[in-house]
């Protein structure tokens, strides 16, 4: 996958390519480089929570398991109902709809995955107003699709050619044809009723979406944000920790996500992570964290379920220190050691 990002802010344009193993971004001040970084991070967590829902994992493999549910939004099934309506009450025997479809796709995409995108960058970006005026544009390039995201637009906010298989709705003398796949494309009847034949077009639209979602879960990983620096975020945010934890615990009560109020959503994810820590260790990166903890801290960090915070015990020592009672330098890396063992996965 490649991001290309312009006219962002401090940002002309900056290319970003998820297919290299490791990329360093450098530059002089004030260029535009964490703008960046925050974006890409945005960006993914985005397309994450809109394309891994209802995916599972195994063996190498992913699954859908959403078949059963409506994927699209509701504006979306009107629109469809609609359009099935016009072409009731219409002359036509056929109609090539794959442009309409496609419409009803990009408008799911807006109502969810763009304005997701967009509700974060606003909880991120300071003068967001004045970032949008410039009318930024974000190219998202993966395989052979490309998707685009015009910030400053209203109408064209979202454009991409996501689907092009070829559909027809045409008109049937009877109700024993709903679809039928036939020369390289797709006819939808329409005889007499226009919740089912609207049902057979959400359920196209739904394949398709089904189908990016396996097509993009392949580019997608875990994605979290580290801020360069971290000591005074986590030392000033640990007088309510055990309040933010008992919330992540009780999710099923909140009715919005937990956002922390007048901290940038990276920084707010960053914290939550580590403030809903329940202290099972990863051992797929113990090498990792272990190599860290012996030849840089010089002790373990690890989590108290007690007082829930993240604590350092050095070597020789038998006691724990919470992040406001370390150096800086020890401070610095716990988090980072801190992810590794418990939230990296």
């Amino acid at each position: 996958m490649k991001i290309t990002i312009r006219r962002f802010g401090p940002i002309a344009e900056f290319i970003y390519d998820l297919s290299k193993d490791l990329i360093v971004t450098y530059g002089d001040n004030n260029i535009g480089k964490s703008y960046a970084m925050q974006i890409v991070y945005l960006l993914l967590k985005s397309f994450n929570d809109y394309f891994s829902n209802g995916m599972n994992y195994y063996d190498g493999y992913y699954y859908y398991y959403g078949y059963g549910r409506q994927h699209i939004s509701p504006n979306g099934v009107e629109e469809v109902h609609s359009a099935v309506s016009k072409f009731a009450e219409s002359k036509q025997n056929s109609q090539d709809i794959t442009k309409t479809i496609n419409s009803y796709i990009l408008l799911d995409i807006k109502e969810r995955l763009y304005s997701g995108f967009l509700n974060s960058c606003k909880n991120t970006f300071g003068n967001f107003k004045g970032i949008i005026s410039q009318k930024p544009q974000i190219i998202i390039e993966f395989d052979s699709l490309s998707m685009i995201f015009n910030l400053g637009e209203s109408k064209q906010s979202v454009q991409s050619n996501l689907y092009t298989y070829q559909t027809f709705l045409k008109r049937s003398s009877s109700d024993f044809h709903k679809s039928r796949n036939a020369n390289g494309h797709l006819d939808i009847y329409y005889y007499n009723n226009v919740d089912t034949t609207a049902s057979t077009i959400i359920e196209s639209i739904n394949g398709r979406l089904r189908e990016l979602t396996v097509e993009l879960i392949k580019h997608l990983g875990n994605v979290y944000f580290l801020p360069a620096s971290r000591s005074g975020i986590y030392s000033g945010m640990s007088a309510f920790s055990s309040i933010v934890a008992e919330l992540s615990k009780n999710k099923a009560m909140l009715t919005r996500k937990i956002e922390l109020p007048g901290i940038s959503e990276p920084i707010s994810d960053y914290f939550l992570m580590l403030s809903n820590l329940r202290g099972h260790e990863n051992e797929n990166l113990s090498d990792v964290y272990r190599n860290i903890e012996t030849d840089i801290l010089k002790g373990t960090v690890s989590f108290n379920k007690t007082s829930n915070t993240l604590v350092y015990t050095p070597v020789g020592i038998k006691h724990e220190f919470e992040m406001t009672e370390v150096s800086s330098m020890v401070s610095e890396i716990s988090p980072i050691v801190a992810f590794l063992k418990y939230i990296i996965s």
